[in-house]
């Protein structure tokens, strides 16, 4: 049986955790407007965003929408900065839980391995065979937008037992689709 985990929303609510989130939400972006923006009462937004946490009264604030061509045009479905803050604090507290159970050669979006880890990794193994290499690199287009949240959900809620943590969750899921459906608060 796997282990499930609670008690997990007080610490994405700490003030501590969330200053981390925000300091990593920030980095390179600084000379954003939203980011200097945000840092001018970086105590009060903090402390605004705690409190709605808190009290569970957090409403997502909506998304832009831009593209990008790094290195192919594709469409980014950015979050308001004060959503990134929740996102981060919440992710902070369990990615770890995650972590752990990810097979080693799994790369993207990991933290110590990537595109460049990847290559280092398949160099090893080519070298270590005569036999023929095959390996597998993907991307999947608008892969957020395009997969099941309701999966995603389901798959969290098996590690995940801790409700206030699932309702977070739920509500960051089902605020993207309903920006897109509505379109409001969405640049492009």
């Amino acid at each position: 049986m796997m282990k499930t985990y609670t008690d997990l929303y007080e610490k994405v609510c700490t003030y501590e955790n969330l200053l981390s989130a925000y300091l990593k939400c920030k980095r390179g972006k600084g000379d954003k407007e939203y980011a200097r923006e945000f840092a001018e009462d970086l105590d009060g937004n903090l402390s605004r965003i705690r409190s709605d946490l808190v009290a569970r009264s957090w409403t997502p604030r909506g998304y832009t929408r831009f593209y990008v061509s790094d290195p192919k045009p594709r469409m980014i479905n950015a979050p308001d900065f004060h959503d990134r803050i929740v996102h981060r604090a919440l992710y902070d507290v369990i990615a770890p839980i995650f972590e752990v159970r990810f097979i080693y050669d799994s790369y993207a979006c990991r933290k110590g391995k990537g595109t460049h880890a990847g290559i280092r990794r398949l160099k090893l193994f080519i070298r270590d065979t005569e036999e023929p290499v095959y390996y597998l690199k993907t991307d999947i287009k608008s892969y957020f937008a395009s997969i099941d949240h309701s999966v995603l959900y389901a798959i969290i809620k098996r590690t995940i037992a801790d409700r206030d943590v699932l309702g977070l969750v739920r509500t960051i899921l089902n605020s993207y689709h309903e920006a897109r459906a509505s379109g409001s608060r969405w640049a492009t």
